[in-house]
């Protein structure tokens, strides 16, 4: 079987900043002992608590015990490329890159941080800039839903586990007490599951993948987060709800204005 990657980029809620001219007097004072109070995400799950994998029922051509497979795993990626704290504030990929099947991980690998924004893999993780933020406390906020359905890839039955997460960050810039913001990142997509014959290993690969950024600088061009911590503003169109999938869109590749993360 053959599968390939397509990640589709929006950005929202970011532009450049004049940090000087910036103010916080139209900004809300977050606390840091209570950094999610007063947002959506305050009722979000803690973390991987937030994964929550579904009961595991058969699909046409795998087993219960299959799908629920498939679902661990699934989530094992997910808090690898959006949870793990090496991932999220170190730029390490070590954790999920291993987990990855060996001809995507050689893909991964490759690319990871190219200067060709077109082939650049950072954006499968989750990744502030170095040495630009600490988190705040010791919980990231998840919400969101997992299903798989089985469908047929090149001829061959295969699972698909689709996916799709609302994950908010509390941060501070490096080494300091103030501001604190929230970022988001709304990922959506499908993780492919396959044998290549009846008795062999269930294979795993990361398929179409979606992702829009609320509340982040939009340059440079590196997919690593840098919290927009002094404004809104540098985008164009209306203000984008990051809580709401009714929100008016942007085209792929495109910098809007964000709501209140």
């Amino acid at each position: 079987m053959t599968a390939t990657t397509l990640t589709a980029v929006a950005l929202a809620g970011c532009g450049s900043v004049d940090y000087m001219a910036s103010q916080l007097t139209d900004k809300e004072i977050i606390d840091p002992e209570r950094p999610f109070a007063n947002s959506p995400s305050e009722h979000f799950g803690d973390g991987q608590k937030g994964i929550a994998i579904p009961r595991a029922q058969a699909v046409k051509g795998y087993s219960e015990q299959d799908v629920a497979a498939a679902y661990k795993t699934s989530k094992e990626l997910l808090v690898a490329a959006h949870l793990d704290r090496r991932t999220v504030i170190d730029g390490r990929t070590d954790t999920f890159a291993g987990m990855l099947d060996p001809e995507q991980r050689e893909h991964f690998l490759k690319d990871l941080d190219s200067k060709d924004p077109s082939k650049n893999t950072r954006g499968w993780v989750t990744s502030f800039a170095p040495g630009f933020v600490d988190l705040v406390g010791d919980v990231i906020k998840v919400q969101g839903t997992m299903s798989a359905v089985s469908t047929v890839e090149d001829g061959d039955r295969q699972i698909d586990v689709l996916w799709d997460y609302r994950i908010v960050y509390a941060v501070r810039p490096k080494g300091k007490n103030t501001p604190i913001d929230r970022t988001m990142q709304h990922v959506k997509g499908t993780f492919q599951f396959w044998r290549n014959d009846p008795k062999g290993k269930l294979r795993h690969w990361i398929g179409e993948t979606n992702y829009e950024t609320f509340n982040s600088l939009c340059e440079p061009d590196d997919d690593f987060l840098r919290p927009d911590f002094y404004s809104r503003g540098g985008g164009k169109g209306p203000e984008d709800d990051p809580y709401d999938d009714a929100s008016p869109k942007l085209p792929d590749g495109e910098c809007g204005v964000s709501g209140d993360v």
